[in-house]
């Protein structure tokens, strides 16, 4: 009869020791996110001071076969502004790549998002956008999706658009504009 207390205590014992093992894990896990990995660094001092943020290497914009370059210019210290002029009729498709550079060397790198509209808001309609752009005028409720940009690396981003049928069609062809907006919102130095 003493052996059964016996296997108690000792299932006791080893159901304690698996329980504080798994408690220490989860706990240097947690330690180790919140402190051991770089940090999303603010945009004032002392965040990404110092150091070249990504930019604009490349816009290219392709509609209804005729494709035009477009232009783009730093507008501050962490946006990007890229115009490009596209030829419209109603049902034509277009393609507009954005090729993004984050120069420098780190082990860290930059989130950035994107914000994207037309001069014809009613017409032209975005099929397939980066997952972190939007098309609103402001950034939704809960942040954008953003997307990591590591040092020394170079991405395209690829933004679709359609013009709708209800624009119509004209022998002549109509000019608007495609503005991509470059947000720079992080980094990790």
């Amino acid at each position: 009869m003493d052996a059964n207390p016996n296997q108690r205590r000792s299932r006791r014992k080893l159901v304690l020791a698996v329980v504080v093992v798994a408690v220490l894990a989860i706990g240097s896990f947690a330690i180790y996110l919140e402190y051991g990995q770089a940090k999303c660094q603010p945009l004032t001092p002392p965040g990404c001071g110092g150091f070249e943020n990504p930019m604009i290497q490349h816009a290219q914009a392709s509609a209804a076969g005729a494709e035009d370059n477009c232009q783009f210019e730093r507008i501050n210290a962490i946006s990007w502004e890229t115009v490009c002029s596209v030829y419209v009729n109603g049902g034509n498709t277009g393609t507009i790549n954005l090729t993004v550079t984050n120069p420098g060397s780190g082990g860290g790198g930059s989130l950035v998002d994107f914000q994207v509209y037309s001069s014809l808001p009613n017409y032209i309609n975005f099929t397939a956008i980066p997952t972190c752009a939007y098309t609103s005028s402001t950034p939704p409720l809960n942040e954008a999706a953003t997307c990591n940009l590591p040092f020394s690396s170079t991405q395209t981003f690829q933004f679709v658009f359609t013009v709708s049928q209800s624009y119509g069609a004209s022998t002549d062809r109509e000019d608007a504009s495609v503005t991509l907006l470059m947000n720079l919102l992080c980094c990790f130095p």
